[in-house]
């Protein structure tokens, strides 16, 4: 499952990966972050089940890189470390 989303996010970079499996739903590394902070609807993401696109969204003021830096800095504060990515 993390291999779909590794090979996903090389082809959409500025999208939030979401896998479907067994009703429910997954994602990995910086995107399960900005889920947890995600307050617009104005993000892309792709929820897809066994490689195939169920549902693509594209805005085109996409806020991705907002809370992609946000997350990133958030994790900076918190564990004074290299971020996620």
């Amino acid at each position: 499952m993390y291999n779909r989303y590794k090979f996903l996010k090389k082809l959409y970079k500025n999208y939030v990966i979401i896998i479907k499996r067994k009703e429910k739903y997954y994602s990995y590394n910086i995107d399960l972050e900005i889920l947890k902070y995600i307050n617009s609807n104005n993000i892309n993401y792709i929820i897809i089940e066994n490689l195939n696109i169920i549902k693509k969204v594209k805005y085109a003021d996409n806020t991705y890189s907002k809370y992609f830096y946000f997350c990133k800095i958030l994790y900076i504060i918190k564990k004074g470390i290299n971020p996620l990515l």
